[in-house]
């Protein structure tokens, strides 16, 4: 159940950044083959490394006196970008 459950965990990834992905790569109703599962669930499991440079760039913000509302914000950005990198990264070895 725990394997499945990172289809869903990366499926909302996907959902997430689909609106700069989408622009670039066909939609998910047009993809098969053997790579389709691999790569949901290798996205769920890479993405988590996100955590660890936002975690990195939010002390570097706090250092710096910065409000903890901006300090969320990039914490956010960075999480979403890591996922877009990610999405990008195998959607590119794909269809690039």
């Amino acid at each position: 159940m725990a394997f499945l459950s990172l289809g869903a965990y990366s499926m909302l990834l996907y959902w997430a950044t689909w609106p700069v992905v989408g622009v670039w790569f066909p939609p998910m109703d047009d993809w098969s083959g053997d790579w389709v599962w691999g790569a949901i669930t290798g996205v769920a499991m890479v993405w988590p490394v996100g955590f660890l440079a936002a975690g990195y760039l939010n002390q570097i913000l706090l250092a710096r006196n910065v409000s903890a509302a901006r300090r969320r914000t990039a914490y956010a950005v960075v999480l979403w970008g890591c996922a877009a990198l990610l999405w990008f990264m195998v959607l590119a070895d794909q269809f690039g």
